[in-house]
């Protein structure tokens, strides 16, 4: 039906057309023309009449009705106009001509090859005028355009809006404070961190059968850390621990409580970055017991404070590593200062006790040269188990002495903490009732409070 109407107007382009050529020049300069915008009116509503008699004929054959009431197919109304729609959409990449040949609007086509939609048949429509009856186009769109018409394009430009800022005048506020009263404090970074922790742990054994002591235990264990670090690649680092525990015994009639832990250790190292991981380190380290220390049911002292002391002094490098998760943070540490030369001294402040503890006689102190190492590290293993600990070894190709201190915690909470101590020995400088004894080691496993801060 869409079809039928577009071929009659069509019909009735070509008419008027012919008929405005068939016309004298002289005959048609006489009359009066209408305005633009009256003959576009005029043809348009002449066009729709025909189309509603057309459309009421088709109406008793077929049960549909087809009204053309879209003002935009006034194009097919007006002077043949070549129209710049049309020929872009024939002359586009996606279309596929399905006929050579196309048929007069006048007759009913089956198919179209632009579809069934009222527009794409109103293009077809005016393609087969330009391509069928070319002379009688002779106005294009450009000339549209600029004439003036019944749609005209607003091509202005937008008004800018110019705004002007009257710059303020500076105004003296009093706010009744005398300048002098302002003062800038300038405060430098602090490079200094501080921790620490104290462990307190107690126990008791108690047994029913003869021959086996019943005891107390009591331990306190506390570390410092104060280190420095000016991020210009200098540091400081400095560790004090000590270790204090006593055991009662029963059969020992002399002293109530014994030393069952009793050691004082302080190392201090100044570093200076070197490369990457690596820095130049001077390491002092020194250890010492902390409490004098009774052989059983004797007032004979085995160990007492300064009695001995020993001190290292160790040049060398450093190799510090440390991995981290963005969930945990810090999870395991290392570090290793190495030193092929380092001085180390041993001085006893008990006469008595020299002997025994690798001395010569008439002498207060043994001075030796050799190489050091000292590992130390730190894995959080999980939220609620760490292990930390330190390995030292010295030698000055006489004597050898090493020692390993590890540490486990089980945090129970914030303030309950199991803890599990081993500190196996070797030193082959070392006297016991006048026999060498090479090796040593502690096991302490305790539940106690902690407190960190």
């Amino acid at each position: 039906m869409i079809r039928v109407v577009l071929s009659v107007m069509a019909s009735v382009l070509v008419m008027a057309c012919a008929s405005a050529q068939v016309l004298p020049r002289h005959i048609r300069d006489k009359e009066i023309k209408p305005t633009y915008n009256e003959m576009v009116v005029k043809k348009y509503i002449d066009s729709i009449n025909v189309v509603v008699d057309v459309d009421s004929v088709f109406r008793q054959t077929r049960q549909e009705e087809t009204v053309l009431n879209n003002p935009y197919y006034y194009p097919l109304l007006l002077h043949p106009t070549l129209y710049n729609s049309p020929v872009k959409d024939v002359m586009k990449s996606t279309w596929k001509p399905s006929r050579l040949e196309v048929a007069a609007p006048l007759l009913p086509p089956a198919t179209t090859q632009f579809g069934d939609s009222v527009e794409q048949s109103m293009l077809s429509t005016m393609m087969w005028a330009y391509t069928t009856v070319p002379w009688l186009v002779g106005t294009t769109q450009k000339d549209i355009d600029n004439a003036a018409g019944i749609r005209k394009e607003i091509i202005e430009s937008p008004v800018k809006e110019v705004t002007h800022i009257t710059p303020q005048r500076e105004e003296n506020i009093d706010l009744g404070i005398e300048d002098a009263s302002y003062k800038v404090i300038t405060r430098r970074p602090n490079f200094w961190k501080f921790n620490g922790r104290l462990y307190y742990s107690m126990g008791q054994n108690y047994f029913s059968s003869k021959g086996v002591q019943n005891n107390n235990t009591f331990r306190l264990e506390t570390e410092f850390n104060i280190n420095y670090n000016n991020s210009r690649g200098f540091s400081q680092t400095n560790n004090v621990k000590a270790r204090l525990g006593f055991t009662s015994q029963s059969k020992d009639k002399k002293h109530k409580y014994i030393t069952s832990d009793n050691r004082l250790e302080m190392t201090n190292q100044f570093g200076l970055k070197a490369i990457k991981h690596w820095e130049y380190t001077l390491t002092v380290s020194s250890w010492t017991p902390l409490y004098p220390k009774y052989a059983s049911n004797s007032n004979y002292v085995t160990e007492d404070f300064l009695s001995p002391v020993t001190a290292n002094f160790a040049l060398g490098m450093k190799y510090s590593v440390d991995f981290k998760t963005k969930k945990r943070g810090n999870v395991f540490h290392f570090d290793a200062t190495l030193s092929p030369l380092s001085y180390n001294t041993i001085y006893c402040d008990r006469k008595a006790l020299r002997n025994s503890k690798g001395i010569p006689r008439k002498h207060h102190a043994y001075n030796s040269f050799g190489p050091s190492a000292s590992i130390n590290y730190s894995w959080n293993i999980s939220k609620n188990i760490s292990t930390r600990g330190n390995i030292y070894y010295y030698s000055d190709y006489h004597r050898v002495e090493a020692r390993w201190s590890s540490t486990t915690n089980f945090t129970i909470n914030k303030y309950l903490t199991s803890s599990l101590y081993l500190f196996p020995t070797f030193n082959d400088n070392r006297f016991v009732n006048g026999k060498r004894e090479l090796f040593n080691i502690q096991e302490t496993l305790s539940m106690g409070l902690t407190v960190t801060f």
